[in-house]
């Protein structure tokens, strides 16, 4: 029979104690259950404000960024969206109908989102003031591509956003996407939006679809690591 390390006089290995304690991981539950509503509320007012706006991530204490924000205060922001649908030709009346309602305030609302709002045959006519000999149709091809479809009929409605559209992008389109249904008694799935004012948008509306599945499976991670 083989002696114990006692027997033999030689020092006894501690007990194993686990770590952390189980009272330590009841309590960091606990406590992190007890922070649950404020954790919530936080998370809901960062889900309510997230906005994809480069100019957040700038720092506030460059120099470029300062003459950013002092640029946009003196001409306006270059944010911009493209409003179209299949028939929207140069001779389509809704185009202009639209124009109108972009650079009116929304209901319910004394700001308005965009502080001008271009067509096709707008910019046609501009073009033409200045060479009064041509045609609209020969000055076509001055805005193929651009303003104008390859048909050299379909073209679009342009609007630049005002300083209320800039601080509320997704309000702004919202009222772009009414506008346009009002404008041309269309379905809202055959109105075409394009812009970065509108790739802005859909990118703050794609984050925020998946925003809440990110966050459980955060809690599932935090929580298994406290119970370990």
């Amino acid at each position: 029979m083989e002696a114990s390390d006692s027997d033999r006089g030689l020092p006894q290995s501690p007990p194993t104690r686990e770590w952390p304690p189980r009272w330590v991981a009841v309590f960091a539950i606990l406590f992190v259950l007890a922070c649950y509503p404020v954790i919530a509320m936080g998370a809901r007012g960062a889900w309510l404000r997230n906005q994809n706006r480069v100019e957040d991530w700038l720092p506030r204490n460059f120099p470029e960024t300062r003459s950013l924000q002092q640029f946009f205060e003196r001409f306006g922001s270059d944010e911009f969206l493209i409003v179209s649908w299949d028939g929207c030709t140069l001779s389509d009346p809704r185009c202009k109908r639209l124009a109108e309602l972009l650079t009116s305030a929304p209901p319910g609302s004394e700001s308005t989102y965009f502080q001008r709002a271009v067509t096709g045959d707008d910019l046609l006519s501009a073009i033409q003031q200045g060479q009064p000999k041509k045609s609209k149709e020969s000055l076509k091809p001055r805005i193929e591509g651009l303003f104008l479809g390859q048909d050299g009929e379909q073209t679009c409605v342009v609007a630049s956003a005002s300083a209320a559209g800039f601080a509320n992008r997704k309000g702004a389109v919202a009222w772009a996407r009414s506008a346009a249904v009002q404008a041309t008694s269309m379905p809202e799935s055959e109105i075409h939006i394009a812009g970065s004012m509108g790739d802005s948008v859909a990118v703050d509306e794609a984050s925020s679809r998946y925003l809440a599945e990110l966050n459980f499976l955060s809690m599932v991670v935090c929580f298994s690591i406290l119970y370990i």
